[in-house]
């Protein structure tokens, strides 16, 4: 009887019978390892399927920052990441900086301590910002080339000078500190341009405007035809509104003088002007 047929070692083994040596001849060859393609595969010969099966999978991107990128470099097979953060700019004592991931920049905020003076009359404010803060106070002079500076009012909103002069404010917000510019103080107006009248002639009611920009005390006089003065007008406005109709028809003059009321260190020119009116009834 025919030798019976020898057992399968490999499943790709196959068997013919050969009637020349009357016995089994074995042929096959197990299939070729396939090449690797990627670094993080892994080629395992499954026999019952009886080819080589790939697993594995590339390793997951890392999570990112913003300034930050990823690479896959195969030789180490893994992810480079590359990219550094901003640095953080340069602050101003008022400034904080925050990082903004969603558009990848630093965000700074904060506000600037300021200080100015104003004036309304005889009366200095301290505008700042923020608002609300208080100063300190101080007067200035020049005498002989040399600077003097005292301090005249300490933590303080307002202040009223006694004397015409020169005066500065510094202000103090959470370690920030602001220096205002010097204001030259004068309780009244030393010079206020020049006037500008309407209607004129006029049958009553006149319009006047002049230079007030500190909101100084400013005087004005109403003088009749013969040099009488009629009327005192005193405002801290830049301008006023005369009502003559209780005058007879005539030509009257609005007159301004500095002089005599003045005084202090290293103050404006003094001026002195007037203009007519004609009052037509």
């Amino acid at each position: 009887s025919q030798d019976p047929q020898p057992t399968q070692v490999n499943c790709w083994d196959v068997f013919t019978f050969n009637t020349t040596t009357c016995s089994w001849d074995t042929s096959g060859s197990q299939p070729s390892e396939p090449v690797q393609v990627n670094c993080w595969e892994t080629v395992t010969f499954d026999t019952t399927t009886c080819a080589w099966v790939v697993t594995g999978t590339q390793p997951t991107q890392p999570s990112l920052a913003c300034w930050e990128t990823a690479a896959f470099d195969s030789i180490s097979c893994a992810w480079n990441v590359s990219g550094t953060q901003d640095p953080m700019p340069t602050l101003s004592c008022w400034e904080t900086a925050t990082f903004d991931s969603t558009s990848c920049a630093w965000v700074v905020s904060g506000t600037q301590v300021l200080a100015e003076i104003s004036q309304s009359g005889e009366t200095l404010s301290a505008m700042t910002n923020p608002p609300g803060l208080n100063a300190d106070w101080y007067n200035i002079q020049n005498e002989d080339g040399n600077t003097r500076i005292w301090l005249m009012q300490e933590d303080a909103s307002t202040f009223n000078p006694t004397f015409d002069c020169s005066y500065f404010i510094v202000v103090n917000h959470e370690g920030c500190t602001d220096t205002s510019e010097v204001y030259s103080y004068g309780a009244s107006a030393a010079r206020i341009g020049s006037f500008i009248t309407s209607p004129n002639p006029t049958n009553g009611l006149v319009e006047v405007k002049f230079e007030n920009n500190k909101n100084q005390f400013v005087t004005l006089k109403l003088i009749g035809n013969k040099g009488v003065v009629l009327d005192e007008f005193i405002t801290t406005e830049d301008n006023l509104s005369l009502d003559l109709s209780k005058y007879p028809s005539g030509n009257y003059y609005l007159h301004f003088n500095s002089e005599g009321a003045v005084q202090g260190c290293g103050l404006e020119k003094v001026q002195k002007i007037s203009t007519k009116i004609i009052l037509n009834k």
